[in-house]
């Protein structure tokens, strides 16, 4: 599969003290030339100490021109703390494997809570729970929320018979009997015409060590050196 990947430089964050909870906030600021820009808000889930699996929408450079700097709030028992991504991993066709790897620039102590991930198979429905942090919190506040789904496995995504995201929820997790087994990508086309009513990507895909790999290789270009 083809993997995009993209660096950003690394900014001043404190480290954090204290294990932090595995589900994190995510705000992706972009621009579109040299005036205009804008953000996209989002969900994500720790997968180990420095890495992050969300929707690869939020994060896409295709669909952002210019991604200026994604920044993770992650939240211990000392409150919120801020880190940045300094490396992006995607597949190219991230409108249908919509699942992104995130870099942070620093190594986080150990989550929490411990995350355990596992396989959807094609046919398989199951009552699950989302998790994440809509748009209409506070950003600075520790108010993540849950839905009840409904979900069914189909032609390679997770589709919700019932039960439904709202904004912000996109890239976090699904999880069902414990496991995390999707991150929320939304509405979406099951064909040219037919609309789902929303759906998660599965978490666990053949290709998701690649996408954690190519994340921790992704490094920031050098400037090249002054002639003369």
């Amino acid at each position: 599969m083809d993997i995009r990947t993209y660096a950003l430089p690394s900014q001043q964050s404190p480290p954090p003290q204290r294990p932090v909870e595995p589900l994190v906030q995510l705000e992706c600021r972009y621009s579109h030339g040299v005036e205009g820009g804008g953000m996209s808000v989002g969900s994500g889930l720790l997968l180990d100490q420095r890495l992050v699996v969300t929707a690869a929408h939020l994060v896409a450079i295709e669909r952002h021109r210019s991604t200026k700097s994604i920044a993770v709030r992650a939240h211990s028992s000392d409150g919120p703390v801020t880190l940045w991504v300094t490396g992006v991993s995607y597949p190219a066709d991230w409108n249908r494997h919509d699942l992104a790897i995130l870099r942070l620039n620093r190594r986080l102590p150990e989550p929490s809570d411990a995350v355990h991930l596992a396989r959807v198979h094609e046919g398989d429905e199951f009552d699950a729970t989302l998790w994440g942090y809509p748009t209409r919190a506070d950003w600075r506040a520790h108010r993540p929320e849950t839905r009840s789904i409904r979900a069914r496995v189909q032609r390679g995504w997770l589709h919700y018979l019932s039960g439904r995201g709202v904004p912000g929820l996109s890239g976090g997790p699904l999880f069902y009997a414990g496991y995390a087994v999707g991150v929320h990508s939304g509405q979406r086309y099951v064909d040219r015409w037919v609309r789902s009513r929303q759906v998660a990507m599965p978490i666990v895909t053949d290709d998701l060590r690649v996408y954690m790999e190519k994340a921790h290789d992704v490094r920031h270009p050098r400037p090249a050196p002054r002639q003369g």
